[in-house]
């Protein structure tokens, strides 16, 4: 009889066992807060995030419900949050109106998680409209880079009608660096003359810091900044800046290089009062002008034009930067870009006669929807040329492409 017992106590174990299935923990989709408390006026991201990269662009269909009465008292850009493939977040934008005239709530949820995926920590965010009085602070760009030494960038002061507030005396606004930044400060990268702040002059609704390049590291290269200051300031349409450092210049620049244009001719042309045969005159960038660049820091170029006359086969470095202005329009453009000492340059630009002695171009790397890379070099050494003297050496700038 015991060993009958267990016999069927032991079958009834094995029956157990074998029904036991490990349990699958699915990744989850949360928004990144629960609550946010939002002035009259004022904009507030709404962040989904989630643990794994979704494998095909996604949309997340979302539910608005609460005391507040959409169209009236809030406003949304869309009833979704879409989720790029590969990414694992996405956002939505709510605008609470500068008209209303109570504190309401704003609830923000998911219809469902999607499939392959549990809800998280905050499957619903609820917003809490208020009538406090606050200034908004925007950057300028979501994002910026350090071509050179260092760079500026600017800050933007709203009202909640979104007019320009202009500051009454001369204002700083404290800028915290996000933790998700990968440059560390002090070591990658530094606030210009320890200014860890936005710099607002008397009257003014834009403001500047300055950044400074101590190394690039690979990988360790993106500044992410936001306003440090609660008090006061709500976070605007650019709430954070990522801020990338390249590769040093003299990294980004050997290789060739193929003449694209001469940056924005017909508004220089225009800006001098330029005849035809004064245009035509001046020097042309082409595929056939082929700038050389090599990495043990010699210099050649190849060329059929007038660039010719100008740069001759010699050495080159980059050391420090300046602020240099591209094309006649205003506001002007202006760009810190890496100067380029070169040891040897026809300072006359001509075919005709040569004044060789050292000379610096100011360069910077750019890229647009046709190229990936686009090289702006701006001669600003250069005396008057008997081809064009008119414009009484004026700088000139050219774009290249990588050949």
């Amino acid at each position: 009889m015991k060993k009958f017992f267990f016999l069927m106590l032991a079958s009834l174990l094995m029956f157990a066992c074998e029904k036991d299935e490990p349990v699958v923990e699915l990744p989850t989709m949360s928004f990144a807060n629960a609550t946010y408390n939002v002035p009259k006026g004022c904009v507030q991201p709404i962040q989904l995030r989630l643990d794994e990269p979704v494998a095909i662009d996604t949309r997340v269909p979302l539910v608005f419900a609460g005391t507040a009465v959409k169209g009236t008292d809030y406003t949304v850009e869309k009833e979704y949050i879409d989720i790029p493939a590969g990414e694992k977040e996405g956002e939505v934008i709510v605008t609470v109106k500068y008209e209303i005239t109570e504190s309401k709530k704003i609830e923000v949820s998911m219809t469902a998680p999607l499939a392959g995926y549990d809800f998280g920590r905050f499957p619903k965010a609820v917003i809490t409209t208020t009538l406090e009085q606050t200034t908004i602070f925007s950057f300028a760009a979501p994002q910026g880079e350090i071509p050179g030494d260092n760079a500026d960038f600017t800050v933007n002061l709203y009202d909640q009608q979104g007019n320009n507030f202009n500051v009454a005396d001369v204002t700083n606004i404290a800028l915290n660096v996000v933790s998700t930044s990968t440059a560390i400060e002090g070591t990658h990268f530094r606030f210009v003359d320890n200014k860890k702040h936005a710099s607002f002059l008397k009257n003014k609704s834009n403001g500047t810091f300055s950044l400074e390049v101590i190394k690039y590291e690979e990988g360790k290269n993106t500044i992410v900044l936001e306003c440090g200051d609660a008090n006061g300031y709500f976070p605007g349409a650019v709430p954070q800046i990522e801020i990338t450092i390249p590769k040093r210049m003299n990294e980004r620049i050997v290789g060739e290089w193929k003449g694209l244009d001469f940056y924005k001719l017909d508004d220089f042309a225009i800006a001098w009062g330029l005849s035809e045969q004064q245009k035509a005159a001046l020097p042309t960038c082409t595929s056939s002008d082929i700038l050389n660049f090599k990495a043990d820091n010699s210099f050649t170029i190849t060329s059929s034009g007038k660039l010719k006359n100008y740069f001759r086969n010699t050495t080159w470095d980059i050391e420090g930067s300046d602020m240099i202005v591209l094309g006649m329009s205003y506001p002007p453009e202006k760009y810190v870009a890496p100067r380029c000492n070169l040891a040897q340059v026809n300072y006359l630009f001509s075919a005709e006669a040569e004044d060789l002695k050292a000379g610096k171009v100011n360069m910077f790397i750019t890229s647009s929807s046709e190229h990936e890379e686009i090289l702006v070099l701006q001669i600003n050494q250069h005396g008057n040329s008997t081809d064009f003297s008119f414009i009484w050496g004026d700088p000139l700038t050219f774009r290249f492409i990588r050949k």
